[in-house]
C-alpha cells in the first residue's frame, strides 16, 4: 500500500479559500495597482459601501488619505469592463506600507 503525503504548499505562495472574483465570461479579474486616474471611481465605490461603513465619499479626510494612498501606489482595485465608464471599479483595498504597530 502507498501512502499519498499532502503535497505542501511553498511559504511564498499564497492560498486562497476562495475562489478568485470572475466577470460574466469565467474570465480572473485581476488585482490591480490604482492610479490617480481611478480617484473619482474610488469615490463611487466608497458611496457605494458607506451603509456598511459609515460616511466616506464626501469626507475631506477620506479623499486626503485615498489620495495619498493613490500616488504611493498603496491603493489596489478590480476593474470590471461591463460597468458603465465612470463606475469602473468593482472592489478595492488601500494596504499602508507603513507599520501599524
Amino acid at each position: 500500500m502507498r501512502i499519498l503525503k499532502k503535497k505542501q504548499n511553498p511559504p511564498n505562495k499564497l492560498k486562497f479559500n476562495t475562489p478568485l472574483k470572475q466577470d460574466s465570461k469565467g474570465k480572473i479579474m485581476p488585482v490591480e495597482t490604482s492610479t490617480d486616474a481611478d480617484y473619482k471611481s474610488w469615490l463611487i465605490l466608497a458611496e457605494e459601501v458607506e451603509p456598511l461603513f459609515g460616511p466616506m465619499h464626501n469626507e475631506k479626510e477620506f479623499q486626503a488619505a485615498l489620495m495619498d494612498s493613490l500616488k504611493n501606489e498603496e491603493a489596489f482595485c478590480i476593474r470590471a469592463e461591463t460597468r458603465p465608464a465612470e463606475v469602473k471599479l468593482v472592489g478595492g483595498i488601500i494596504i499602508s506600507k507603513r507599520s501599524t504597530k
